[in-house]
């Protein structure tokens, strides 16, 4: 069941999409695809339209796979989204997503910088070894899906929803605003860590005999969550995901501690924060001091 209207208006050429350009209609930077999104009776059409009003994005509940299966380069078949159709659960869905992603950010924000797409399912992932992975959020061209949208969502603890937090933040900057050039990040950040991504941490020569290697000691959040039974540092993607995620999820006063028991750790933090506040305008630390 379709919970909005989306009519997609094919561009035949540039001059006449330039030519019938309406400047009073929503423009982001999102890209100048047409989507003519319609109100409606229900509580969650009322809120697809609302929030597209407000931030130029559209709130997907009802798709089709080529909305997060293209790409510029070809078809992502490796993808895969299963949607929640439940409506009290949507709405249970997106009053969660309000805590922990939605309204973290400032409109300015979310008008430059969100996708065009926010698409809602129940499950989303890629394919690994025969299994579908179950994902807070994924990330493509134009759009982030965002998952685990299911029964009980409501009565999530403050720890799964600072889980939840930090995985969706730091997917959308990784994957989505980092890997589509939206944004860059200074090299200095990685050459903090540059001599351990990937790194077998348990077999480097100053962890002999070590029983409880701590890989904050080398500037990481967490180790690669990939791999389960050794102790990996991230790769370079993962470094700059785990670290936004961390920001823009746990207050400053709350990071203070441990940003001054672990050097490389704080390096790390001050140049990102720094850099997004001069480069962007972007406040990493009040957007992190947030709580809802």
């Amino acid at each position: 069941m379709k919970t909005y209207q989306i009519t997609l208006l094919l561009i035949v050429a540039s001059l006449c999409f330039i030519s019938c350009y309406n400047e009073e209609e929503i423009y982001t930077t999102k890209g100048n695809i047409p989507y003519e999104v319609k109100n409606g009776e229900s509580q969650i059409e009322q809120y697809i339209y609302n929030f597209y009003q407000e931030n130029g994005s559209i709130i997907m509940v009802d798709y089709d796979t080529i909305d997060y299966q293209w790409n510029m380069s070809g078809i992502a078949k490796n993808v895969y989204l299963i949607k929640q159709t439940d409506q009290v659960i949507l709405l249970n869905g997106l009053k969660m997503l309000e805590k922990v992603f939605f309204n973290i950010y400032d409109v300015n924000f979310k008008k430059q910088f969100f996708p065009l797409k926010l698409l809602i399912g129940s499950q989303v992932g890629r394919m690994n070894w025969g299994e579908l992975e179950d994902k807070g959020a994924l990330a493509g061209l134009s759009y982030l899906a965002l998952g685990k949208i299911r029964s009980g969502i409501e009565n999530l603890s403050e720890e799964e929803l600072q889980n939840i937090r930090e995985e969706i933040n730091g997917v959308f900057w990784q994957e989505y605003l980092l890997n589509n050039s939206i944004i860059q990040v200074p090299e200095k950040f990685y050459e903090i860590s540059k001599d351990y991504y990937q790194a077998f941490l348990q077999f480097l020569p100053e962890n002999t005999n070590v029983t409880d290697i701590d890989v904050r000691n080398y500037g990481f959040w967490y180790k690669d969550r990939a791999n389960f039974y050794s102790i990996v540092a991230p790769d370079k993607e993962g470094d700059f995901r785990d670290f936004m995620g961390v920001i823009l999820t746990i207050p400053y006063e709350k990071l203070k501690p441990m940003l001054e028991t672990y050097p490389k750790l704080k390096a790390k933090y001050d140049i990102l924060t720094s850099y997004f506040k001069i480069e962007y305008n972007i406040d990493l630390i009040k957007i992190g001091n947030k709580q809802f």
